[in-house]
Formats: C-alpha cells, sequence, structure tokens
C-alpha cells in the first residue's frame, strides 16, 4: 500500500508527507489543490486542509482506486501548453493519468515538455522535450531514474516495451531529483 504522500507525487503532485497523516503541498498551485480536493472527495476521503496541507483522517486508498478516481475527473486529450515561467502552472486535469508525475517533474527540474501521452495501454508512452539541446540531460535523468529503454527522435522521448504502471515508479524516482 502507498502512502498519501507517494500517491500524490507518482502522480505530479508538489507534495512531501510528514508524519503518517500529514501531507504538505507547499509549492502547487491553488488549481492543482483544487483538483486534488477533487479526488479526495470523490474517494470519500476523511481529511482536513489548511490552506497547503492535507490532514488524512483516512488510511490511503489502492493506488488502483487512486488512479481510476484520477481517469474519471481528468480531461486528458493530450498536454496542454503551459506559462513556462512557472513550473506549477503544469495543471495536473489535463495530463493524462499515469505520466502525470513524469511531466511535472521534468518541467520542475527545468526539462520543459511540450507534449505526453502514456499509450492508454496500446502505444509506447512519449513525451517531448521543448528545447532539443535538453534531450541529452532529460534522457540521462530519466535513465537515472529507471527507465530502461528509450527511443530518441528529433523532439521525442518513448519509452519502448513498457508497462505505463512502471512510469509511476519512475515519477516517484524523480520526485527526489534537485534540481542543480
Amino acid at each position: 500500500m502507498k502512502t498519501w504522500g507517494q500517491l500524490l507525487t507518482r502522480n505530479g503532485f508538489l507534495a512531501e508527507q510528514h508524519g503518517s497523516s500529514e501531507v504538505f503541498c507547499m509549492h502547487e498551485s491553488l488549481e492543482n489543490m483544487q483538483f486534488l480536493i477533487d479526488l479526495l472527495e470523490k474517494l470519500e476521503v476523511v481529511y482536513t486542509t489548511d490552506c497547503m496541507t492535507v490532514m488524512f483522517q483516512s488510511e490511503p486508498v489502492s493506488e488502483q482506486d487512486w488512479i481510476e478516481a484520477y481517469e474519471r475527473m481528468a480531461c486528458t486529450r493530450t498536454e496542454e501548453l503551459f506559462n513556462w515561467e512557472d513550473y506549477r502552472g503544469v495543471r495536473l486535469c489535463k495530463l493524462d493519468v499515469y505520466i502525470s508525475g513524469i511531466v511535472r517533474h521534468l518541467n520542475r527540474l527545468g526539462l520543459q515538455t511540450g507534449m505526453s501521452c502514456d499509450g492508454h495501454g496500446r502505444r509506447n508512452p512519449a513525451i517531448r522535450i521543448v528545447n532539443e539541446s535538453d534531450i541529452p540531460l532529460a534522457k540521462k535523468v530519466l535513465t537515472g531514474a529507471g527507465a530502461s529503454r528509450l527511443d530518441i527522435r528529433a523532439k521525442r522521448i518513448s519509452f519502448r516495451t513498457i508497462d505505463r504502471t512502471h512510469l509511476l515508479d519512475i515519477a516517484e524516482n524523480l520526485s527526489i531529483v534537485k534540481q542543480e
């Protein structure tokens, strides 16, 4: 069973778990906080919030229940364009659920993305890096986070032969990487 902090960071929320039931979201956008609250309400989670901190009275839900609720609530056709001045402008409700964490954490690290798709279980997941000069660093960061087979063509990075659920593990690993 994942902790609340893991559930959030694996799907791109800027969250830090403190203790067993408190999660700080100090660097999160208000729009993403509202999306989080809507998710918690949909899942009938008992919690309180104090601006950017969530205190959970409920045990964490299963990751499968979390993902199903996220997919029902998100409007994900393709990644939208963001305000590149602030990585917090990434609107999680507009991203495919399995790749949202990777997109968010790459942007947090200064590697701007312009498109993403989790493959929907039918194709290889992929992201597009905006600046071609960032491709070598993106490849290094993704490989270090556990992505083993990457196919790079132009600005597009595809995750070859990967079960999309592994994208959540990569996102969790990216969540602890600090920008130099």
